[in-house]
C-alpha cells in the first residue's frame, strides 16, 4: 500500500519499531520503542549522519528480495545505483568529516 505523505509543513516525523525477545526466564516479550525525529531540508546535513552500515544492509535485504521477487539482473542494477550512492555521496562526506567507516 503506497501513501502520499505530504512533509513541507512537518518539523519532525514519528518513527517505532517493534523488537521481539526471549526474557531471561523463557517469557516472550515485545519492546515497542517510539522516538520523533527532526526533518532536514539540507541534503548534505542528511548525508552526513548516514550510518552506511545500516543504509547498506538495507540497500542488500532490498536487492535480495528484489532478485527473489523480480529480477536478479534488476536487482544487480539496483545494487550498482546503492553502491554509486554511498560511495559518492555518503562515504566521501563522513570521511570528509573525520567519521570512521567500517
Amino acid at each position: 500500500m503506497k501513501t502520499d505523505y505530504d512533509f513541507k509543513n512537518l518539523s519532525s516525523v514519528p518513527l517505532q519499531a517493534k523488537v521481539f525477545f526471549t526474557g531471561l526466564n523463557g517469557s516472550k516479550m515485545v519492546r515497542v520503542i517510539t522516538v520523533s525525529k527532526e526533518i532536514t531540508r539540507e541534503q548534505e546535513k542528511a548525508h552526513e549522519q548516514v550510518q552506511i552500515e545500516i543504509l547498506a544492509n538495507h540497500a542488500n535485504r532490498r536487492n535480495a528480495k528484489h532478485a527473489q521477487m523480480y529480477s536478479a539482473v534488476e536487482a544487480e542494477k539496483n545494487s550498482e545505483a546503492w553502491d554509486k550512492f554511498i560511495k559518492k555521496e555518503v562515504l566521501v562526506r563522513n570521511l570528509s568529516q573525520g567519521r570512521e567507516v567500517e
